[in-house]
């Protein structure tokens, strides 16, 4: 029973990862816009790269493989992510709910994925 509720804690997690990932290529142009509008060095660069983690990370969560090495650089890119993207949901205004959601979302999505690799560690060690 155990297995079967980790697997399904994987699959969610995976699941974010791989949404996003689809998201970027098939919404290029509007990703691209939205890093320039926030700020993002080298976008074109960054993009593929955001690419490439998200699905590190998805066939990393789901397969259980390099854990140990694959989340704790996404848990800093989730962590850059939210600085760049939802640095402002302090803010009042009409999204202002919406950014603070999303900026709360990213913040468990982290203890999430230390959670993960803190529950595999345990099981590495014994």
């Amino acid at each position: 029973m155990e297995y079967a509720i980790a697997l399904v804690g994987r699959i969610c997690l995976a699941f974010i990862f791989l949404l996003s990932a689809y998201g970027k290529v098939s919404l290029r142009q509007f990703h691209l816009e939205a890093m320039k509008g926030v700020g993002v060095p080298l976008c074109g660069v960054a993009l593929p790269l955001a690419v490439a983690i998200d699905l590190m990370g998805a066939v990393s969560i789901l397969s259980g493989l390099w854990l140990q090495y694959v989340v704790p650089p996404l848990v800093v890119y989730v962590g850059i992510c939210t600085a760049f993207f939802y640095r402002n949901w302090f803010q009042k205004g009409k999204f202002e709910y919406m950014t603070m959601i999303e900026f709360t979302k990213n913040f468990a999505l982290i203890g999430g994925l230390l959670l993960l690799v803190a529950r595999e560690s345990a099981h590495w060690a014994a």
